[in-house]
């Protein structure tokens, strides 16, 4: 039958030798963060769900050579929080100044793939605004395309209206980052 997922170790293999990756690099760590999930059979093993790596493509793609250096660079972002429901993007935004925001994946009943979500507090209110990724063309945003999440961020850092100041503190993926330093945000 169908195998509906797949051995972390085998996967980072096959992907290492696909992308001509290090199975050691900083990359392939991010994508195991993304991906990897503990197996239902084998205790103490990962494994990788169909539904879960097309997810990570539609967000993240095209497998290409540029695709470990994408996810790298994003999960390298402070303000980027991954799988955050809209309830816990709030709890995390609403004692932040103004300006204060965060990227994280968009979530309905199941995370929607290739979508992203802007949170942000503007006004003393947290807003959240969805914005798609399309594999190989970038992201859009209020029918404006920019070739990656950084660029779109970037863009938006002294802008008036999104006014992108501070990002928010607390990404699940800071520890991949020992190197980076925390800004600290003044809280209300």
């Amino acid at each position: 039958g169908l195998r509906m997922a797949a051995d972390w170790a085998r996967f980072r293999k096959a992907l290492c030798r696909l992308l001509g990756a290090d199975e050691s690099s900083r990359s392939l760590r991010c994508v195991e963060r993304l991906v990897a999930e503990p197996s239902a059979t084998v205790k103490g093993e990962l494994q990788v769900s169909v539904g879960q790596w097309s997810r990570v493509l539609l967000w993240f793609g095209p497998l290409d050579a540029g695709f470990l250096g994408r996810v790298e660079a994003v999960l390298r972002c402070g303000w980027f929080h991954g799988l955050c429901d809209s309830a816990t993007a709030f709890k995390l935004l609403d004692k932040l100044p103004d300006g204060s925001f965060l990227v994280r994946f968009s979530e309905a009943s199941e995370p929607r793939a290739g979508v992203f979500t802007l949170s942000r507090k503007t006004k003393d209110q947290v807003v959240h605004q969805r914005f798609p990724h399309f594999p190989g063309q970038g992201v859009k945003f209020a029918n404006v395309m920019y070739p990656d999440m950084l660029k779109f961020v970037a863009a938006f850092e002294h802008d008036p209206n999104l006014s992108l100041k501070f990002p928010c503190p607390g990404s699940p993926y800071a520890d991949l980052f020992p190197e980076l330093s925390t800004t600290s945000i003044p809280v209300r």
